[in-house]
C-alpha cells in the first residue's frame, strides 16, 4: 500500500478568477485544476489543459455558485472519474508536500474535513457585511444587502477536502438547475457548505497537526 501515489486519488481545486491568471502558474501538476467564471459560454462546465471554467459569475458574489457547480463538475465529469476526493484551496496558497498515506486515510474516513474550524453561530457572530468591503456592481443581488441568515461550524476555506460521496448529497440540495435560487440565499461560499453539512448530519473534521500539504494566506 505505500508504494500508492495518493496524488492520483486527491485533486486540488484552486478557486481563482480570470484577473488572478498571474497566480495560475503556480499550480501546473496532473492534479491541480484552476477554477474560473464565465458566463458567456454554451455548457454548464468545460475543462480545457487544468482550467475548469464554469457558467457562472467570475466575481466576489459568484463565490457559491462557483463552489457547488466545481463541485457538480467532480461528479458529472469523466476527467475527475479517478479522484475520491476534492482539496478546495484558494489561488494565493502553497501546495508545499505530496499527499501522505496518513493524510489521505484521515480525509478518506472524514468527509468534511480542513486545517480550520470557524466556530461561529446565529445570532451573536459573523461578520455580516464582510462582502460589502468590495466593490460591486450595484445590479447585483447581494451589492448593499448584509447576509441576516445562519451561522454553524464550518472549515476555512482556503484549505479543507471533501469526499466524492458528500459530494454527491451537496448535489443533490445545490446543483446547476437552482443556482439562481442559491445566490440569493448564500453570499459566502465557504459558509455554504458548512450549513449544508451540518443540515446533512455530517460532522466537520479538523486535519491532524502537521499532515496537510498546504500552506494557505495565514501560513506563507
Amino acid at each position: 500500500m505505500n508504494d500508492i501515489d495518493y496524488d492520483k486519488l486527491v485533486c486540488y481545486f484552486v478557486i481563482s478568477c480570470k484577473k488572478n491568471e498571474h497566480l495560475h502558474k503556480n499550480f501546473t501538476n496532473k492534479n491541480e485544476f484552476i477554477i474560473v467564471g464565465d458566463e458567456s459560454i454554451d455548457e454548464k462546465y468545460k475543462l480545457i489543459d487544468n482550467k475548469l471554467i464554469l457558467k457562472v459569475n467570475d466575481g466576489y458574489l459568484g463565490l457559491p455558485q462557483k463552489v457547488i457547480l466545481a463541485y457538480e463538475a467532480f461528479i458529472k465529469m469523466k476527467e475527475f472519474d479517478q479522484y475520491t476526493n476534492v482539496y478546495k484551496i484558494d489561488d494565493d496558497c502553497k501546495i508545499f508536500k505530496k499527499i501522505s498515506k496518513e493524510f489521505y486515510d484521515f480525509i478518506y474516513h472524514h468527509h468534511y474535513s480542513g486545517a480550520v474550524c470557524n466556530w461561529v453561530v446565529f445570532p451573536n457572530s459573523g461578520k455580516r457585511e464582510w462582502h460589502l468591503k468590495y466593490k460591486h456592481d450595484e445590479k447585483e443581488f447581494w451589492a448593499d444587502r448584509k447576509y441576516n441568515g445562519h451561522y454553524v461550524p464550518w472549515l476555512r476555506g482556503s484549505n479543507y477536502t471533501l469526499s466524492r460521496t458528500l459530494i454527491n448529497k451537496i448535489n443533490r440540495i445545490w446543483h446547476y438547475d437552482n443556482l439562481d435560487l442559491l445566490g440569493k440565499t448564500e453570499v459566502f461560499e465557504d459558509l455554504t457548505i458548512g450549513k449544508v453539512c451540518f443540515f446533512l448530519n455530517i460532522h466537520l473534521s479538523v486535519f491532524p497537526k502537521d499532515l496537510k500539504p498546504v500552506k494557505d494566506e495565514f501560513e506563507i
